[in-house]
């Protein structure tokens, strides 16, 4: 596999600190290589999930929404689901207005105390930028409640007189503004059924990062042919995104400009973030469509939906295997998962608005100040 982009990207950090990214291509072919690490699991997933398929879709597809995946209760884990509280809810007026200053304290000040120290220190597991990497792409797998709530809610939040970053005069009436995240519609009600947050992807690792939360999402992905995602100008690239595509992206910092269109199309909203989210995105599109295409070529007769279900689920497992196998046990050491107790249909697989809110910034702690350049 080989990539025809050769962009450098000239990152800032909060320090105004600038240095050279590295290029789309070369953290490809690197993420290719590290996916490709383990041969046995190569091997393995391929014969038995791929070439040996001999029949066509005779198992009961799984929704894209994540609809009915529990026996029991079909709604859990699904998109647009509730956070699920593993705590009481605190609000300033016990329903749905937030705590500020003074009962807690500033975030610009606490974000300023926490990220204060020393840049590029190595890690002590000896995980690299891929490893962080692959961690925003998992999170963006079970989660996403960061765009605004409908309707609109700001907030602002005091920036300290003085501060170095966003008020060097020291004016003292600088604000950060924000919106609040979208909210189950059903709660905010009362002390008894306050405000709960709402997950607009599935809680479950079942590729929606890849193939989109919805059928439409999908679908929109899809060439409907040879079971592939449709590609660009570039067969191994993905399709740019036109003006009614829902993929998201920072503005451009050299001329402030953004929006949805030249952006690739991908399963994660998220995907085009940045370029190692993207180089994610574009290795998992790659990955398809070859077991797409080698399954058509061992089974002609089959249809685009039987080559395009086929691949997905190899595509899945293969994603569920990595991310168990390879890179949790990375940041776990020496613990380990609880081994499988068989299927419990009262565990409810949502997210937290603790995990969400705090656990799973402990990835945003390891992300670099830049990533350097290799010739």
């Amino acid at each position: 596999m080989q990539l025809h982009l050769s962009h450098q990207w000239t990152c800032v950090n909060r320090s105004g600190v600038s240095w050279q990214c590295l290029p789309l291509s070369l953290y490809v072919s690197s993420l290719v290589t590290i996916l490709n690490l383990s041969t046995t699991l190569k091997v393995s997933i391929y014969k038995c999930t791929c070439l040996d398929a001999q029949s066509k879709v005779t198992w009961e597809v799984q929704r894209y929404d994540g609809w009915y995946n529990n026996l029991a209760y079909h709604s859990r884990g699904t998109v647009g689901s509730p956070l699920v509280r593993l705590l009481p809810a605190r609000y300033s007026d016990g329903v749905l207005q937030p705590l500020q200053e003074p009962q807690l304290p500033n975030p610009r000040k606490l974000s300023d105390v926490m990220a204060r120290g020393h840049s590029g220190l190595p890690s002590a597991h000896n995980q690299t930028v891929l490893s962080v990497f692959f961690g925003y792409h998992l999170m963006f797998e079970i989660l996403d409640s960061r765009p605004p709530g409908c309707p609109p809610e700001f907030m602002y939040i005091p920036v300290p007189e003085g501060d170095p970053v966003f008020d060097p005069h020291r004016t003292g009436r600088v604000l950060l503004p924000f919106q609040r995240g979208p909210w189950d519609k059903h709660s905010s009600q009362s002390p008894n059924n306050p405000r709960t947050q709402v997950n607009l992807v599935t809680a479950w690792l079942d590729g929606s990062s890849i193939y989109g939360p919805s059928s439409s999402w999908s679908d929109a992905l899809r060439s409907f042919t040879g079971g592939l995602l449709a590609s660009g100008e570039q067969l191994d690239m993905p399709k740019r995104s036109g003006s009614t595509s829902l993929m998201w992206s920072a503005a451009d910092p050299s001329t402030g400009q953004h929006g949805p269109e030249g952006l690739y199309e991908l399963g994660n909203a998220w995907g085009n973030e940045n370029v190692f989210t993207m180089a994610e995105g574009i290795v998992w599109f790659r990955y398809h469509n070859y077991i797409a295409s080698r399954l058509s070529e061992k089974h002609s007769s089959w249809s685009d939906e039987d080559l395009f279900q086929n691949a997905r689920k190899t595509v899945i497992a293969t994603f569920q295997n990595i991310a168990f196998y390879e890179w949790l046990p990375g940041f776990l050491g020496e613990k380990t998962m609880i081994p499988y107790q068989g299927y419990q249909k009262f565990v409810d697989p949502g997210i937290s608005p603790e995990f969400q809110a705090a656990a799973i910034r402990f990835a945003s702690t390891m992300a670099p100040p830049g990533v350097y350049m290799r010739y």
